[in-house]
């Protein structure tokens, strides 16, 4: 009887060490949190060349037409931590998402580089309209976003769609499309 205990308090021992220790190995460390959220306040340019300032990973502009309810609106998606630029220290890759008020919303992807912590925005690249991001993932020094799309002169309420595998590399601190 006294065995079956030491077996079950044992069990649990384990299984404590085991989970504690996965829940570690998720955990950001405090310096990439903080990147993390310089990264979610930073300053990013549009496709036109106007400069947002998210607020947690947020922007909203003013009305085009003082009083009306359509504002534009900018919001960061998917954040994913890696080096870019070959400095050994963890940069970002985040999708951004522009709906200026209209019916779409457009989808691009940017670099951040973390210069001593700071979260320095690059280009911001376009994706397109009504897409769906799969996967965005940094592997060595290069981007790769898998995506779908509605398959090329198709109208939107068509059900075929294409999945697309886009490649990035930093070239002069723009990010550019490689393949």
């Amino acid at each position: 009887m006294i065995s079956k205990y030491i077996y079950s308090f044992s069990f649990l021992i384990i299984l404590g060490t085991f989970s504690s220790n996965l829940l570690w190995a998720q955990k950001p460390s405090n310096t990439e949190s903080l990147f993390v959220r310089a990264v979610k306040n930073a300053k990013y340019t549009t496709e036109d060349g106007d400069t947002i300032q998210m607020k947690n990973g947020k922007w909203i502009g003013k009305p085009y037409i003082p009083g009306a309810a359509s504002r534009p609106k900018a919001y960061l998606g998917e954040i994913v931590l890696g080096d870019l630029n070959g400095d050994q220290v963890k940069d970002a890759v985040v999708e951004l998402l522009w709906d200026g008020g209209g019916s779409g919303t457009f989808h691009y992807v940017v670099a951040v580089l973390n210069e001593q912590g700071w979260a320095r925005s690059l280009n911001a690249t376009p994706l397109g309209d009504r897409i769906k991001i799969e996967a965005i993932k940094i592997v060595k020094d290069e981007v790769e976003v898998i995506y779908v799309t509605s398959e090329h002169k198709q109208p939107l309420s068509s059900k075929s769609k294409e999945l697309i595998k886009a490649q990035f590399r930093l070239q002069e601190d723009k990010l550019v499309q490689v393949k």
